[in-house]
């Protein structure tokens, strides 16, 4: 009778722990986080919302932002990038598959190329981000060795 009870038992404990460890090993490999960032050259500034999504060597990240020229809007930024990426550690290598401009975005192509890296204009362009966890629910995105912004989890 006991060997009756402890088989199913056995077999429930296994199968439990199987979805618990595939569980935790996606869910470290995907990051769904948004984050603001403001960029300062001079007078002029640049105010983005970031939302990015990276999941098994795909991602989206959307742009969305207002440039400023003093007190005064110069122009608006709306567009997400589709792209795929390879991981090492905290190195992610992305390299741009689609670019999509949304219709609010208003900044004309010279001053949007001043602004942004070509990852965000050219289609196939590669970049390199270091993302590093930053607590339970946060990443540090970082270009090169300069922190760019905190991107925290969408709950």
């Amino acid at each position: 009778m006991n060997k009756l009870i402890i088989f199913p038992l056995l077999i429930v404990v296994i199968i439990a722990t199987a979805v618990i460890v595939t569980y935790r090993k996606n869910s470290e490999q995907t990051i769904n986080c948004r984050g603001e960032v403001s960029i300062k050259r001079g007078t002029d500034r640049l105010n983005m919302v970031v939302a990015q999504q990276l999941n098994a060597g795909d991602g989206t990240v959307s742009l969305s932002g207002v440039l400023y020229r003093g007190d005064d809007i110069a122009g608006y930024l709306s567009k997400t990038v589709s792209f795929t990426y390879d991981k090492d550690g905290d190195l992610y290598r992305l390299k741009s598959a689609h670019i999509i401009n949304s219709p609010q975005m208003t900044l004309p192509a010279d001053t949007e190329r001043a602004w942004l890296p070509t990852f965000f204009i050219d289609e196939g362009t590669p970049h390199t981000l270091e993302i590093k966890p930053y607590g339970n629910h946060s990443w540090l995105i970082y270009s090169h060795t300069v922190p760019i912004f905190i991107c925290e989890k969408n709950l």
